[in-house]
């Protein structure tokens, strides 16, 4: 039988242990993104934004990688998570232009999300002036990409309840429903028990 002192002095020592791995895993990553590995970049900064993989979260240092991940152009959730934080004022000033310039950046890189969300923000008129075709676009484009919600949005252009204009066809409608709801949109599936 261990005596609660050894006890306790053996999960102190693992407690140690344990935490100098993920701090030589923290440098190592860091140390491959200042080399220029871009993945390691983005890594290292999309895991300050969520303080998880062993880093703590830090508003600041996901800037510094995120930035240095989205500016490679070759980063898509560098963008996106940068975008993220300037829309959040997280570690910076409230900015949704530069939000949405990043959106534009991870969209163009082919992040389905971020095109989702500025044909989101066209649609709505929110911090960029309404724009109904310029949403459907990133929305169609969004889709395209296999995101639930971007075929979810199409559904309602064409389902012909919305503000857009755009003339209603049932077939896409539920053309769109059909794909979003098999990518997982729940909202899409009940859509089309009513139908």
């Amino acid at each position: 039988m261990f005596s609660r002192k050894v006890v306790a002095v053996r999960i102190v020592a693992s407690i140690i242990f344990c935490v100098g791995v993920l701090l030589a895993s923290e440098i190592k990553e860091i140390q491959s993104c200042n080399a220029g590995n871009i993945t390691d970049c983005e890594f290292v900064g999309i895991s300050y934004f969520e303080g998880s993989n062993g880093f703590a979260r830090d508003n600041g240092k996901a800037h510094l990688y995120l930035e240095k991940a989205c500016m490679s152009g070759k980063s898509a959730y560098g963008c996106s998570f940068l975008g993220m934080l300037y829309q959040d004022g997280r570690g910076v000033e409230v900015d949704m232009q530069t939000a949405i310039l990043f959106y534009e950046k991870a969209c163009a890189l082919k992040e389905s999300w971020a095109c989702a969300y500025i044909g989101y923000l066209y649609y709505e008129g929110k911090d960029l002036k309404q724009d109904f075709q310029k949403s459907f676009e990133y929305s169609d484009l969004s889709c395209s990409l296999g995101y639930a919600d971007g075929c979810l949005m199409m559904g309602h252009f064409f389902y012909g309840t919305d503000k857009s204009g755009i003339p209603a066809d049932a077939k896409k409608a539920k053309d769109y429903f059909i794909r979003a709801c098999d990518l997982g949109s729940e909202m899409a599936c009940q859509r089309l028990n009513i139908w």
